[in-house]
């Protein structure tokens, strides 16, 4: 029987308020799913950075907040899965946009086949100060206690911090901050038939590899960032096709 579901995954847009051109392209797109897809799923790092349940109320990104919103009521589910720079999305931004914001790593099933969704940096183990670093700011009392800072100064620190930690990843070389194919695996062994993540921002552009764990094989889709086009997979007639804008 053939899956009439209609589903566009995306992750790393990377929403600023410094670049409105990417915003704009951003809204154009989410525009042109209204009424026409089942789902979206965004992999993380939709935004550069979240500073929790009150960034919604900030004018920074109302008008993405507001298309969300009217693609969720056009009829879309709307789903997030935290990235690396708005792992504070929770409430707030549920409530402003009806999406349901779900843990880093989950999964699916579409047809006979299941998705495993993840937004992709916990692949990237080769990166050991970036996960020693993650575990500490992701951390129960951490996250609690910058939530409870006056939002413009949470906003004010998040933009900093960001600003460092861009100089620090173009400093890493590029092996260290790709995927690792053991982890890969480790993933598909969990029973998944097919991998959606971002995250690495892959030089050559977004891509699906065919790779065989155990005998078995399995399709990897590594969406691209949105600097200056756009990615997305679409799962549409049961099939899955990586599309760029």
């Amino acid at each position: 029987m053939s899956d009439k579901k209609r589903i566009v995954f995306l992750a790393d847009v990377h929403l600023s308020g410094s670049r409105p051109d990417k915003e704009e392209r951003f809204l154009r797109f989410v525009e042109s799913l209204e009424g026409r897809v089942d789902a979206l799923y965004i992999l993380g790092d939709l935004f550069d950075f979240w500073v929790g349940p009150r960034h919604a109320k900030l004018p920074e990104h109302a008008r993405v907040l507001s298309a969300l919103r009217r693609l969720h009521s056009s009829g879309s589910d709307l789903a997030f899965l935290p990235g690396n720079r708005d792992f504070h999305v929770g409430r707030g931004f549920e409530k402003a946009t009806g999406a349901k914001v779900f843990p880093p790593e989950m999964s699916i099933t579409l047809g006979d086949r299941k998705v495993c969704l993840a937004h992709g940096d916990f692949l990237c183990t080769r990166d050991s100060r970036y996960h020693q670093f993650a575990s500490i700011i992701r951390s129960a009392p951490v996250k609690k206690l910058f939530r409870l800072l006056p939002v413009r100064l949470g906003h004010y620190l998040a933009s900093g911090y960001r600003g460092h930690s861009k100089r620090a990843t173009r400093r890493k070389p590029a092996h260290v901050r790709d995927l690792v194919m053991k982890s890969v695996a480790a993933a598909f062994r969990k029973g998944c038939d097919v991998l959606i993540c971002g995250h690495v921002h892959p030089a050559q552009g977004p891509y699906m590899k065919r790779i065989t764990v155990d005998g078995v094989p399995r399709t990897l889709y590594v969406l691209g960032e949105w600097e200056t086009g756009g990615s997305y997979v679409e799962y549409s007639d049961g099939r899955f096709e990586l599309r760029t804008l």
